[in-house]
């Protein structure tokens, strides 16, 4: 027996994987069918690697045609009911429609971001699926009929003790940190804008994304001299940047609806950590904030400095402190509702 995973990126954008090997034993055969949109995904046994002359997350409908060019003689081969697949992604279960209605493959699907072509999947594809694995709870929403659904967060281990420091959230200036792929162009224009030039903040990006280049023309043109951007980093750099920061920066674009739905890496790592989480109201993320007391929600884009100064003057870290644990405690109990369900997946 053996499970294959068909990943749509780079396997550090995908955190998520950790659960599953969690829960695998180190006996079944395993491989990783990775789409390596950056170039330099690290080669393993395990690791089938496809790569083509682009980099960088966003891709049309083509790219997508030539990876299944790829994919699916690779898929033909695993068509028998002793093989487990795992289809990441609504773009990657649309292109492989036709191959997952024949298959005499189990197979489940784990989704993590909303897009446009989950319309033009037929629901009962969801339905033959062992299960469907959500990162939002509000995906499960999408489906005309019931699926059997359950969430999988997109939670890290990092394996590191934190230690409390109270101390650090009265050192100035307040440092403002993005942490991981950059994305949501308005947002960030809004909160750089806000904050700009006021020794009171530092703005900081850790990552790449498509919108670099335009944050930092945005940057210079308007001669804003406390923005920082650090570039890609590894995965156990992370550790540092959640270290120095204040204030997490999950600012999303509310009328979006994947923005609206969807919950970011960075909501575990800032609870894991124990730094407050920054977003506008109106959002899934929103209202687990809220719930939990995780940080600060904006009502809107106005007066963004003294909503955080505010937030701060009236902080008590001992008290944040039990709230990520409380959360932390409930996202971990729907982690193990997650691994029966895969468990019962592979050994069925």
């Amino acid at each position: 027996m053996s499970i294959h995973f068909v990943c749509p990126s780079n396997t550090r954008f995908m955190p998520y994987l950790s659960y599953y090997d969690r829960v695998l034993p180190d006996s079944l055969e395993k491989q990783y069918i990775i789409w390596d949109r950056f170039c330099d995904e690290n080669k393993t046994a395990e690791k089938l690697i496809y790569h083509d002359k682009l980099q960088g997350h966003q891709r049309g409908v083509l790219s997508y045609i030539k990876y299944m060019v790829f994919l699916y003689p690779k898929l033909f081969k695993l068509n028998s009911k002793d093989k487990k697949l795992v289809i990441f992604g609504f773009q990657n279960t649309f292109f492989l429609t036709p191959y997952l209605y024949f298959t005499k493959a189990s197979f489940i699907i784990d989704i993590r971001d909303y897009h446009y072509l989950f319309k033009f999947i037929p629901n009962r594809l969801f339905k033959k699926a062992d299960f469907v694995a959500v990162s939002s709870p509000a995906y499960t929403q999408l489906f005309k009929t019931a699926v059997n659904s359950v969430v999988c967060h997109n939670l890290y281990d990092y394996h590191i003790k934190i230690e409390a420091d109270s101390k650090h959230f009265s050192k100035q200036p307040i440092k403002v940190s993005y942490m991981g792929a950059i994305r949501d162009s308005n947002s960030q224009k809004t909160l750089i804008n806000s904050l700009s030039n006021d020794s009171n903040f530092l703005v900081s990006f850790h990552g790449v994304g498509d919108i670099v280049p335009e944050l930092k023309n945005y940057v210079s043109e308007h001669s804003i001299n406390n923005v920082e951007f650090t570039g890609r980093y590894e995965k156990e750099e992370e550790y540092s940047f959640y270290k120095a920061a204040s204030i997490v920066n999950m600012l999303r674009d509310s009328s979006n609806y994947n923005d609206c739905v969807a919950l970011p890496n960075r909501l575990y790592s800032a609870a894991f950590f124990q730094i407050p989480s920054l977003c506008y109201e109106g959002t899934a993320l929103s209202m687990l904030i809220q719930k939990y007391s995780l940080g600060l929600c904006l009502k809107d884009q106005d007066n963004i400095n003294e909503s955080i100064l505010n937030y701060f003057d009236s902080f008590s870290y001992n008290d944040f402190k039990d709230n990520c644990n409380r959360f932390l405690k409930d996202v971990r109990k729907d982690q193990k509702l997650f691994q029966n369900y895969l468990s019962s997946f592979i050994f069925k």
